[in-house]
């Protein structure tokens, strides 16, 4: 049933059993017959209008797909409103526009959408796939930038990249030869844990070389990165399932998959950049609700993409409740909270997205149970769930951010996302029982669960499992960087992350009692630029050879126990700054024991050990996390 909001028809009731006047309004599809034309509203914003004269109200959207024509505003609302579902039919709230008028061209289906900018399109309740060179991987292009990144707390680069060399791009004539209409595409150039979306301004053919039309975050380059991809161009349609938008006629193409029709078709554009907007209010509820297709502009997103607006924006609000929402098919992000404190986001499902799923700011708040996974599918180095503030060199979100905390991330599971799975910054900050998998799969210098100018945090009973290790600065299962001090990461197993542990540039942390298995190749852990470290009582077992790069970094602790299953060499060095020293041979001590664990099972997120195990000799308690991760199901 498509319905659109604005022909709707909004039942209205009132009743006064109580002290204070409750109300409750229902979304009805246009056509119900209404038994009282005197309590009709013809929009879902002039019934938020209407709640406001009630102490509380619920309004009930029946079953249907409705499409907005603008952002629903719930601003300075500061009574009990709760907006739902009407029946066990689920609401499905779209941020764009049907098409209509689809004809065939060729191969091809041709449809006018004016002067509308996108990067998405839904076809029958599909992400569909944008046109794109090469048709796998990425084109490596020409350019070099040899300045040295110091840190992001000492400021990035030194000495500083030129406009020339931000707005310029050296690239092969082979890759961007024959593509004629470049002025049409978009660019995603990569960067290390980032990258940015550009449009070409001019290509200089003799040259071979192309000019932004904005500066990107970083010069093709930087960090020893080549990558890039050209989206949107008419040569890029390789493949039934593909689209593009040619901007100057005004139009969009697609390439249908087999038993497609326009007539039995659906194919929805992205029209408005929020669906919701929640401003300066406070005890407001959505429960029950999915919500589609949002835009976004051409802009730089920033490290996580955390720049764009989420198809719910809040702000400055407390007292909010987001609970079994369902967001698909978004340019961006699905929920963004800033400044906002007990807040309330649970059993969500967030898929098939081009941004985030969850970006929160604010403080006495809690994310749990939500299952995200496919995010980043238009801005790669999206964060699946990211939490408070990880910049200084962003000095506006900093300054409004930097005292945010206590905020509970528990049970929530994650996976297939470009970048990092979980990332929090914050004080007291309590990361428990997640799942996450199969992350960081396009860009590096990222991992499972990322933290960063964290105090006090609490990092356990995690699992992480399956992240490919990548080019550059690598990957791994939990990455504490800098400023994360006074950290306690306890009873977390990582599987088959070839770096289970990585810490830069921080103190005084405890690892303990966790489990890291690699199955196959070698392992390492790593303390770069770290001091006083506590390390006991862990479980560190790789199918061939085994690091520890900063011995010296691991100032107290015992009974740790390293394992080789391929009899592999077990080693280790100190570490000055980013520069490894005094490699030698980790010898038997107290510290570190050169014992087999005799593991006997682990895959479920249960780590069972023989009953010969030395790990009851020194006191190694077992690790279960079968429980880890969303009760929620696809």
């Amino acid at each position: 049933m498509f319905i659109s909001f604005f022909l709707g028809t909004i039942l209205f009731y009132c009743c006064h059993d109580r002290q204070d006047l409750k109300c409750v309004l229902s979304v009805l599809p246009t056509g119900r017959i209404i038994s009282d034309s005197t309590k009709e509203f013809h929009s879902l914003q002039k019934a938020i209008l209407a709640s406001k004269n009630f102490d509380s109200c619920e309004i009930q959207i029946e079953g249907g797909d409705y499409f907005l024509k603008k952002t629903l505003e719930l601003d300075n609302i500061n009574k009990n409103l709760t907006i739902t579902s009407k029946s066990t039919e689920r609401p499905v709230i779209y941020g764009g526009r049907e098409i209509k008028n689809i004809v065939r061209e060729g191969k091809l289906w041709v449809a006018e959408v004016g002067n509308l900018d996108f990067r998405i399109l839904e076809v029958n309740d599909r992400f569909a796939e944008r046109s794109r060179l090469p048709a796998k991987g990425t084109f490596n292009h020409l350019s070099t930038f040899e300045s040295k990144w110091l840190s992001t707390f000492q400021g990035g680069f030194s000495p500083k990249p030129s406009v020339e060399q931000l707005l310029n791009m050296k690239y092969n004539s082979l890759d961007l030869e024959n593509i004629t209409d470049l002025d049409n595409t978009e660019i995603t150039l990569f960067h290390s844990w980032d990258e940015t979306l550009l449009r070409v301004a001019t290509n200089n053919t003799a040259k071979h070389e192309v000019t932004f039309t904005q500066a990107p975050a970083y010069p093709a380059g930087a960090f020893e990165i080549s990558k890039y991809i050209v989206w949107n161009s008419k040569f890029g349609m390789t493949r039934p399932g593909q689209w593009y938008l040619d901007r100057k006629a005004g139009k969009v193409y697609y390439w249908p998959l087999e038993n497609e029709t326009p007539e039995t078709s659906r194919l929805v554009v992205p029209v408005l950049d929020e669906i919701i907007h929640i401003n300066n209010s406070s005890h407001i509820k959505l429960t029950n609700i999915e919500f589609r297709v949002n835009n976004s502009p051409l802009q730089i997103g920033g490290f996580g993409a955390k720049w764009f607006n989420g198809a719910i924006n809040f702000e400055n609000s407390s007292d909010l409740a987001f609970n079994n929402l369902t967001f698909s098919n978004l340019t961006t992000h699905a929920l963004k909270g800033v400044k906002c404190e007990n807040v309330s986001i649970t059993d969500c499902r967030i898929h098939h997205i081009g941004g985030i799923g969850i970006r929160f700011i604010g403080s006495n708040s809690k994310i749990v149970n939500n299952l995200i996974h496919d995010v980043g599918m238009v801005y790669p180095s999206t964060i699946a769930l990211y939490v408070n503030v990880t910049d200084p060199n962003a000095k506006d979100e900093w300054e409004l951010g930097k005292d945010e905390g206590n905020v509970l991330i528990d049970h929530n599971e994650i996976y297939n996302a470009p970048y990092v799975g979980i990332c929090s910054g914050g004080h007291d900050t309590r990361i428990s029982n997640n799942k996450v998998s199969k992350v960081v799969q396009k860009l590096t210098d990222g991992g499972g669960i990322y933290v960063t100018f964290c105090k006090n945090l609490v990092l356990k009973g995690n699992f992480v499992s399956d992240i490919v290790n990548q080019e550059g600065a690598g990957t791994s299962a939990y990455y504490l960087d800098e400023l994360t001090n006074n950290a306690i990461v306890s009873e977390n197993l990582s599987i088959n992350v070839h770096r289970p542990l990585h810490a830069h540039f921080c103190e005084n942390n405890t690892i303990s009692n966790n489990v890291f298995i690699v199955e196959e190749g070698d392992g390492r852990i790593t303390f770069p630029r770290c001091r006083n470290f506590t390390f006991e009582n862990n479980i560190f077992q790789a199918g061939s050879n085994l690091e520890i790069a900063g011995l010296n970094v691991l100032k107290s602790g015992k009974n740790n126990i390293l394992y080789s299953t391929g009899n592999g060499s077990i080693t280790g060095s100190d570490m000055l700054e980013h520069e490894k020293a005094n490699s030698r041979k980790v010898e038997e001590s107290a510290k570190f024991h050169l014992l087999n664990p005799e593991i006997l099972d682990y895959t479920n997120g249960i780590v069972r050990f023989a009953k010969n195990s030395p790990v009851n000799q020194f006191g190694i308690s077992s690790i279960d996390v079968f429980g880890a991760g969303s009760s929620l199901k696809e």
